[in-house]
């Protein structure tokens, strides 16, 4: 028979308790401190127990310790500009977060002493001492920090000073190596043929292979290609040196040029000019053909795709009519909707707008449902959308605003005014009644 001990009690779950949400912005109300002179010494005491937890309940370590520095910053005659440095980048347990709320509290007006408050507290059964000013250990921690942070900057400037003078290489360096690299066996060639002009050799000659090969990009092919442009250039003009005829009309300065080329390379024969001009080429076809087909393979950027919020920001619409009693739903609702209907309170028509692709599951598909751009809806269907005019909006406005869509329909088709296309467009007029 099984006792009282050997029934092994369940264990508790132990609740763990995550990492503090933080709000920001107009969603977060820091604690205020206005008035505390009305308050007792009792209402104080609580209160600063409440929004010291408040702080730790909200708030992350690491966004409350800047409240340090930006109290020592209010007491310019204290504290100089190298103190607040060597506190920013103080390790966080010479602060403590206690030190750290302190400061937001005071900051926030909390007074650094309130004899109320201490009364209270030396009539309290079991406490020893008087109340010390807040400050009082919110300076001992700021010395502390002081202390420990002056040691980490003067490392970080003797780092500082150990970099400075070191050589870093640029993006144009580096892209400018590895060209290099790339080229070296079409470099070898072209140094290699220069002295023996071995034609042989030329044919088997492939630099689209070696670029291909080295896995050469677009970039790298333009820069190759500058490295060997003005030698094809130079040689292009060579072998198709201008005839007598043309020569005559060339300028002084251009005669003198032209006649300087020839004689530059009048030890090769016509043959071995040739040979250069065609290796030269065949290095600038290679670096186009990499180009080429660089871009051909990289993937096409894909568009951002933009919000509701966005897309609907320059829509122009009316939020609401006491004249009708009518209201308009969020604007953002029209993005990726099937149908919408809406209401000009100016000319008193309604209009029914139907999406082109329709997205029955409201899977939220790409490029289904509507669409906003400017004040224009996108993705309708010209043809189906269609408006009437109400002649009894008292009577029909107040029932079609609260039904399902095939209701919406057939009361539409009650309506037996002339039937014409929408635009597309809103305006200042223009009530969502409903999308579906």
């Amino acid at each position: 028979m099984a006792t009282a001990k050997s029934i092994s009690k369940p264990r508790k779950k132990k609740v763990v308790r995550g990492a503090p949400r933080i709000k920001r912005g107009s969603k977060l109300t820091e604690p205020s401190w206005e008035e505390f002179e009305k308050l007792t010494g009792e209402e104080f005491h609580r209160k600063q127990l409440r929004d010291r937890s408040w702080y730790y309940e909200n708030f992350k370590s690491t966004d409350l310790y800047p409240a340090v520095s930006e109290w020592m910053s209010t007491r310019p005659d204290e504290y100089s500009e190298d103190d607040i440095k060597a506190v920013k980048v103080a390790p966080t347990h010479a602060l403590s977060v206690s030190a750290a709320i302190t400061a937001k509290l005071m900051l926030n007006g909390m007074p650094d002493y309130f004899e109320p408050h201490n009364t209270f507290w030396v009539s309290l059964k079991g406490t020893m001492g008087e109340i010390r000013p807040m400050s009082k250990f919110l300076k001992e921690r700021i010395t502390h920090a002081i202390s420990a942070g002056v040691e980490i900057v003067a490392i970080k400037k003797e780092e500082a000073k150990d970099k400075v003078g070191i050589y870093v290489p640029t993006i144009q360096d580096r892209m400018r190596e590895s060209c290099i690299i790339m080229a070296s066996d079409i470099e070898e060639f072209v140094v290699s043929f220069l002295e023996t002009y071995d034609m042989n050799a030329l044919k088997e000659f492939e630099p689209i292979t070696i670029l291909r090969k080295e896995q050469a990009k677009a970039g790298h092919a333009r820069l190759i290609k500058t490295w060997y442009q003005g030698e094809r250039d130079e040689i292009h003009e060579l072998v198709n040196f201008p005839t007598p005829a043309k020569f005559k009309k060339l300028s002084e300065q251009d005669q003198d040029l032209a006649l300087q080329l020839k004689e530059g390379y009048a030890h090769l024969g016509p043959k071995k000019i040739k040979a250069m001009l065609e290796m030269f080429q065949r290095i600038l076809d290679a670096c186009d053909i990499v180009s080429v087909e660089n871009k051909a393979q990289r993937k096409p950027r894909q568009a951002k795709l933009k919000s509701a919020d966005q897309l609907i920001k320059k829509l122009k619409f009316k939020m609401s009519d006491t004249d009708y009693g009518i209201a308009s739903i969020p604007p953002e609702k029209l993005i990726g909707a099937n149908v919408a209907m809406i209401f000009n309170c100016k000319n008193r028509k309604i209009g029914l707008y139907y999406a082109n692709n329709i997205d029955p599951k409201g899977m939220g598909r790409p490029g289904s449902g509507f669409s906003v751009k400017g004040t224009t809806l996108l993705g309708y269907d010209e043809e189906k959308s269609v408006q009437r005019t109400v002649r009894k909006t008292a009577e029909f406005l107040p029932v079609i605003k609260k039904t399902t869509k095939s209701k919406t329909e057939k009361l539409f088709q009650t309506l037996k005014t002339t039937e014409t296309k929408l635009n597309g467009r809103f305006n200042d007029e223009t009530v969502i009644l409903a999308v579906f």
